[in-house]
């Protein structure tokens, strides 16, 4: 009964939660994104915000598979955008064939600007509530929960909701924000 909302966002500008979130929440912090379901989000503040690391969890491996495909994904879509391929060929006088050298063939490969992200931004299948550690066992300067609290009230009912809020409580450093 761990069922997970899919996200069909994959069009959308940007997820409306993002545009009330704050720079200053996620800029350079270490983030925890309880919930993360296919990580669009996660990967989205970590973009958008400069995270200086952001681990999403889920309790459906499959959402956990999608976040993996999304960020790869992602990263794959800027480099293939910024990668300016060009290819050049002369006509041989002699033949009337294509000829091509290596010194006339240049392929510039520039690093992509989403490439740092498979160094910030990481998933993990993990049940939050009934997990024997916390996630890496840390603590945390910034805790996203979106649109989970009502998955584990009905699953756990209130002693869940309990266990989480003190799990967090443990999981933020003394100067930190939950959302």
């Amino acid at each position: 009964m761990f069922e997970n909302l899919i996200c069909i966002d994959q069009g959308l500008e940007e997820d409306p939660r993002i545009k009330v979130m704050k720079k200053e929440w996620f800029e350079g912090k270490n983030c925890l994104d309880i919930g993360c379901n296919s990580g669009l989000i996660t990967i989205t503040l970590a973009k958008k915000f400069g995270c200086q690391k952001i681990l999403g969890i889920d309790i459906d491996s499959a959402r956990i598979d999608d976040a993996h495909w999304n960020l790869r994904n992602i990263v794959k879509r800027s480099e293939l955008k910024n990668r300016p391929a060009t290819k050049k060929s002369k006509i041989d006088g002699k033949t009337n064939g294509i000829t091509s050298s290596p010194e006339e063939t240049t392929s510039e490969i520039s690093e992509s600007p989403d490439s740092h992200l498979f160094d910030i931004v990481s998933f993990r299948k993990d049940n939050f509530v009934q997990g024997l550690s916390s996630p890496g066992d840390k603590v945390y300067d910034t805790i996203l929960c979106l649109s989970v609290s009502k998955w584990i009230h009905l699953n756990w009912g209130d002693e869940g909701l309990i266990t989480l809020f003190s799990k967090v409580w443990r999981l933020l450093q003394p100067v930190s924000v939950m959302q």
